[in-house]
């Protein structure tokens, strides 16, 4: 649903895309929204930010979260534009989207990705606090289930260096479900 709520009084646009999909907390997909965040919002030369802004002067600021609980993942892209950027600014989301998840994007932009993630993950990880919310974070959410998958942080880089763009494309289809809208 888009839903766009007119404030006179203001010349600027905060635009909020949410996509429900069924992505579950120990799903080994989620490991890699880390990678798709830094791809389309991680900086000036990701998809979104530098089609958007660097490109197309539309847009102020954007972001890309991801929460995912027991009742799936709610993908969430936040945008800041002018208000009469607004219909514009929607319309090629929707097509940077549809060309990702068709992988139309350099291989480099992947591989420059992984290293970002792979770096930022290791400046903040192995810190006792990292890793019992790590460890803990995959606990709690399996209590309930008798086989437990649990994601050391050397299984997570070994996935991280194998993911193909074909892998994030099927991740991709099922977060930004574009035949909803």
């Amino acid at each position: 649903i888009v839903k766009f709520i007119e404030n006179k009084k203001h010349k600027k646009t905060d635009i909020i895309i949410a996509f429900h999909s069924t992505f579950y907390p120990c799903d080994k997909e989620t490991q890699l929204f880390g990678i798709i965040e830094i791809l389309l919002s991680g900086g000036l030369e990701s998809i979104l930010l530098n089609h958007l802004r660097e490109k197309l002067h539309l847009i102020y600021s954007l972001s890309l979260s991801f929460d995912t609980d027991i009742t799936g993942t709610i993908t969430t892209i936040e945008v800041n534009t002018s208000d009469e950027n607004v219909k514009k600014v929607i319309e090629q989301i929707f097509l940077k989207l549809k060309e990702f998840n068709e992988k139309k994007y350099d291989r480099q932009l992947l591989n420059g990705a992984k290293n970002k993630f792979l770096i930022q993950k290791a400046e903040t990880c192995k810190t006792v606090q990292w890793l019992s919310d790590w460890y803990g974070s995959q606990y709690a959410n399996q209590l309930d289930k008798k086989e437990k998958k649990i994601y050391t942080f050397e299984k997570i880089i070994n996935i991280i260096e194998k993911t193909t763009k074909k892998e994030l494309a099927t991740i991709s289809k099922k977060l930004f479900n574009l035949k909803k809208f």
